[in-house]
């Protein structure tokens, strides 16, 4: 009997996690008890943004790869954005891709409007005149929300994956809008045929609870339901002193909402760490991966004794295999203010929702800086497919041990990269650990470079179809490398 990813298996531990960094920089470490049944991975890609798939490392660390930042992609020089505009979200639709974003001109709450760019590229953007929204009594701009009469900020947009969804709800979005209270923000569903003409899904909110957002939504293409990630505070009733994190609530129909679980997350202790944003969102590349790119904020530090809001921020990241519970492998930031005095104040820099294709080997995503300044912007930042963590190895080596596995396919292929003196070699074991004939580290062809998908073979040959549907190990020998990625591929895929 085999298992895959599934809803009711914990991530490891923090405390778990602390006693496997500490190890591994002590030169090896076993990552826990071997599951009961292998895991049936199939064909699907499986990262290295957790432990999940590791048995044991040896000389080896898990290692996180910031973006590499890039061009500004939008500039707030029109009279409805202003400096308090962000919440960036961009999807690949067809031949172009979109971007949803809030402008903010004065009062960021009362006043603030969601706008609309496009770009055939990903890098260039440009802002339609969609004539759609008044502002100050032309509709000459790229604004979609709120038309007259209505309110609501910080759109999360998606395009619905649902197969059922009817073909004037094929665009959804989630906002927040007052309800009940002079201060009260609850979330609301917005639909569209197109993106760009919106409307109110219906009267009531979503979740009439009050919380401020941004909030993060999306179709999940593997459970087959709708997810709302919404702000919330830790311990319920904290606020304002407790911590900022969130909640996660499901729907089969947009419409009704199951009862919203805090999500399973540890914080840092000191100083005071809050999630003031998720960006939570399926990794569409790894089935069953969930990754969250967090707008950290930390409430009680300041860079610059006269900015007059207090805290810090950067971008933080976590990954999940079921949605509630969330690992924290990487306690370090994403993404760091870096040299630039202006992102060194609270919100300066906070990602929205969006992981797309921009080129071969390149992944695009997009980010708001220098928040309340006279400069603030969108800006995009790159890495390699899949490439957000690896297990890395120095120029001394080491051994990266996996989980007992079920396979589905023909071939083998990696997601590397290596120095010009460095190697990965892979040998691959039976359910108790001896090499299979034909297969072993010394019959395994030495890989060196940087490649995407690179087929493993094993002396004359490349084919791992004979151990298909079998309990088997893979054992990689890394030097001066990083292992990203893996999957088991059908011939001529």
């Amino acid at each position: 009997m085999t298992r895959r990813w599934g809803r009711r298996r914990r991530i490891t531990t923090a405390a778990l996690l602390s006693l496997v960094l500490a190890a591994v920089a002590a030169g090896g470490v076993s990552t826990g008890g071997e599951p009961a049944q292998p895991l049936a991975i199939g064909d699907d890609r499986q990262l290295f943004v957790d432990s999940a798939l590791v048995a044991e490392l040896r000389g080896l660390t898990f290692r996180l790869h910031p973006p590499t930042p890039r061009e500004v992609v939008i500039r707030y020089d029109q009279a409805w954005e202003g400096d308090t505009s962000w919440h960036p979200i961009v999807i690949q639709d067809g031949d172009r891709f979109r971007m949803w974003y809030r402008a903010s001109a004065g009062n960021q709450d009362a006043e603030a409007r969601t706008a609309y760019a496009e770009s055939r590229d990903g890098i260039n953007w440009t802002k339609p005149v969609l004539g759609l929204i008044s502002f100050q009594g032309s509709t000459a701009n790229n604004l979609v929300w709120p038309p007259a009469g209505k309110r609501g900020i910080n759109l999360c947009v998606f395009k619905d994956g649902n197969s059922s969804a009817p073909a004037q709800e094929r665009y959804k979005a989630i906002m927040q809008a007052p309800y009940n209270a002079p201060r009260g923000q609850a979330v609301y569903g917005l639909v569209s045929a197109d993106g760009l003409r919106w409307r109110s899904m219906q009267e009531e909110p979503l979740l009439p609870e009050l919380s401020d957002g941004p909030h993060a939504a999306f179709w999940d293409p593997w459970e087959r339901h709708y997810v709302i990630y919404r702000r919330a505070w830790w311990p319920p009733g904290s606020m304002p002193k407790g911590n900022r994190t969130f909640q996660r609530t499901v729907s089969k129909d947009f419409r009704r909402w199951s009862e919203r679980q805090f999500v399973d997350l540890v914080f840092g202790a000191t100083p005071r760490e809050q999630f003031y944003t998720s960006a939570c969102q399926p990794y569409t590349r790894a089935h069953g991966v969930y990754l969250s790119f967090p707008m950290r904020f930390i409430e009680e530090r300041q860079f610059f004794p006269d900015w007059p809001f207090p805290g810090l921020s950067d971008v933080g990241f976590l990954s999940s295999r079921d949605g509630i519970h969330w690992d924290r492998t990487f306690r370090e930031a994403f993404i760091r203010p870096g040299l630039d005095p202006d992102n060194w104040h609270e919100r300066s820099m906070a990602f929205g929702s969006g992981i797309v294709e921009t080129g071969s080997g390149e992944l695009s995503m997009y980010m708001t800086e220098h928040h309340r300044t006279g400069t603030a912007h969108i800006r995009r930042v790159t890495l390699r497919p899949d490439g957000f963590a690896s297990i890395q190895a120095s120029e001394l080596g080491g051994e990266l041990l996996t989980r007992t596995i079920v396979f589905a396919g023909e071939r083998l292929a990696l997601n590397y990269s290596t120095s010009a003196t460095g190697s990965v070699r892979v040998e691959i074991l039976d359910s108790i650990g001896r090499p299979v004939p034909g297969y072993s580290a010394g019959e395994s062809v030495e890989i060196f470079g940087d490649e995407l998908d690179r087929i493993v073979g094993w002396r004359a040959h490349t084919d791992v179809s004979a151990l298909a549907g079998q309990a088997v190990r893979l054992r990689f020998h890394l030097r001066d490398a990083d292992l990203y990625a893996f999957r088991f591929v059908r011939a001529g895929s």
